[in-house]
């Protein structure tokens, strides 16, 4: 035996098939599209937001990799950064608030050398034992240490990161205004059923 079909409210379509009431049915089945619709937008806009705080965070990082490279001594790739400019304000400025970016984007292998010394914002329970930070060592770690070419390839990379990124925010705004259509194309078949529907009514009670 065939079960009715109904949706999650309970209404049984093949019984308002039976009874004719095409009208109502539509204006249903567009508010529960509409509703769809809706979830799916907060979602997207959701989905943009993260993108836009992710290439915002990119670019903080780019320019404090920028800030490192412009306390280089000279253009020598292999020169380290504490070979010219590199004292405790520019660990308290520049290096600490870096790594803390780098390490809460999860960044890898940022540099391509895992033996640079770095320090990072101590966080709970990590000891202060780096001077004015938590000594930290890797590959995506930024200090005095690195050299100008370590940070020039850091800067290439992120700079590649923010263009994908980049590309991927075009794709999420697209999709946006794709399901922003489908959502004011549903609202006017569900008002324009609903005139229908009270045109119908109102014609029906003159002719009584």
């Amino acid at each position: 035996m065939n079960s009715p079909v109904t949706n999650s409210g309970g209404v049984n379509f093949q019984a308002m098939l039976a009874t004719g009431d095409i009208q109502t049915l539509i204006q249903m089945v567009q508010s529960e599209r509409v509703r769809l619709l809706d979830t799916q937008l907060v979602d997207q806009v959701k989905a943009v937001q993260a993108r836009n705080d992710q290439i915002a965070k990119l670019n903080n990082v780019l320019s404090g990799l920028n800030s490192v490279l412009a306390r280089a001594k000279d253009t020598n790739a292999t020169t380290k950064i504490n070979d010219g400019n590199w004292n405790a304000d520019a660990v308290k400025d520049i290096e600490l608030p870096l790594n803390d970016q780098i390490r809460e984007l999860g960044i890898d292998n940022l540099t391509g050398n895992s033996n640079v010394g770095g320090q990072c914002t101590p966080g709970p329970g990590m000891p202060k034992d780096g001077g004015q930070g938590h000594s930290i060592k890797g590959s995506s770690v930024i200090s005095g240490n690195s050299t100008r070419g370590e940070i020039e390839a850091a800067i290439t990379k992120v700079k590649g990161m923010i263009d994908a990124e980049s590309n991927n925010q075009q794709m999420d705004m697209l999709r946006l205004q794709s399901l922003n259509n489908k959502k004011n194309e549903s609202i006017e078949i569900l008002t324009n059923t609903q005139k229908k529907h009270t045109d119908a009514n109102s014609n029906i009670i003159r002719n009584i």
